[in-house]
């Protein structure tokens, strides 16, 4: 006996979904400050030191007008002194030479030399005034600061998410016939 079989395949559709998610991406740049420095300088020449004496109050009270002129005035006076003794010594040897003479005694000759009178006093009462000299030329060059400012932010991106759909595995149903030979046993089950 022939019997004829129906079959049946199918296969069920696959749907594929591909997603890339949105992209959302925030870059926050500080604000930068560059400052380039340019340093103080200073430039320092002296002169000196040097000493400056003052002698004049001292050589006036003296009764000088100052080294020179005390040189000066004490030669001229040495000289004077010089010749007045070679004088005084000359008359009193021909005073002494004049013997015959009555009273002309070397006693006679002590008695014209007069005393003299001593005041001792301090001098100078002032000092010498001292100065001294010392000059510093300063020379001052001022720093800089140079400041740039660069101004910071938010930088933004951001790309869009999306969904793809596609079919994946085509649906289809296939349908044919067998003929089997052979016995049957048909069941029915209640």
């Amino acid at each position: 006996m022939n019997t004829v079989q129906i079959r049946l395949k199918s296969q069920r559709a696959l749907v594929g979904i591909e997603r890339e998610p949105a992209r959302y991406n925030m870059r926050w740049q500080p604000p930068q400050l560059k400052m380039k420095r340019t340093p103080v300088s200073v430039q320092l020449k002296s002169h000196g030191p040097s000493l400056k004496l003052d002698q004049q109050a001292v050589w006036e009270e003296i009764g000088t007008g100052g080294i020179y002129h005390v040189i000066d005035e004490a030669l001229a006076h040495s000289r004077q002194q010089v010749i007045g003794a070679i004088g005084r010594i000359a008359l009193e040897g021909d005073f002494l030479a004049a013997i015959e003479n009555p009273g002309n005694t070397i006693a006679a000759l002590a008695e014209a030399i007069e005393e003299r009178e001593f005041n001792v006093g301090v001098i100078p009462r002032s000092r010498p005034s001292a100065e001294i000299i010392y000059h510093v030329k300063r020379d001052w060059k001022m720093g800089r600061i140079d400041a740039k400012l660069q101004k910071g932010g938010y930088r933004i991106e951001y790309q869009p998410g999306h969904i793809r759909a596609y079919l994946r595995q085509k649906h289809y149903l296939k349908m044919w016939a067998e003929e089997k030979k052979g016995n049957f046993i048909d069941w029915q089950v209640e």
